[in-house]
């Protein structure tokens, strides 16, 4: 990079994080990332079980590409990318799945109102005209 160029923050932060050690963040920090961590596996596995996993892993493995990552739990090959859309659709998986028996997090923390949510109605023909 020039000296008159403006760091670019990517690679800032790529750089601050390839020299970043465990051994030398406090212990509450270290702790609260370990929990932090065991959550999101634990959302993982939770969403996986949510019934949306199925379509995701097909879809993936539909795309094909590259076997440079594995994809949990079964442990086929996809590429990183595919895998990590995966992996995050599964995480999301309780959000995203519309089982009966669950409600979402932040569903859970909010008062119900004894409303139950509009259903969208189908588009009329003067809604698609704009009239």
């Amino acid at each position: 990079m020039k000296r008159d160029e403006a760091p670019n923050p990517l690679a800032v932060l790529g750089l601050a994080a390839a020299g970043l050690r465990a051994e030398h963040l406090p212990a509450d920090v270290v702790k609260c990332c370990k929990q932090r961590i065991l959550d999101t596996l634990g959302c993982m596995v939770a969403g996986y079980h949510a019934g949306i996993a199925d379509a995701i892993r097909s879809y993936v493995l539909a795309q094909g590409g590259a076997h440079e990552a594995t994809l949990l739990p079964h442990g086929q090959k996809t590429t990183a990318a595919l895998a990590g859309l995966a992996h995050g659709s599964y995480i999301h998986g309780l959000e995203l799945s519309d089982g009966k028996d669950h409600v979402p997090n932040a569903q859970r923390r909010m008062p119900r109102s004894g409303r139950r949510p509009q259903r969208a109605r189908p588009l009329s023909d003067a809604d698609r005209s704009g009239h």
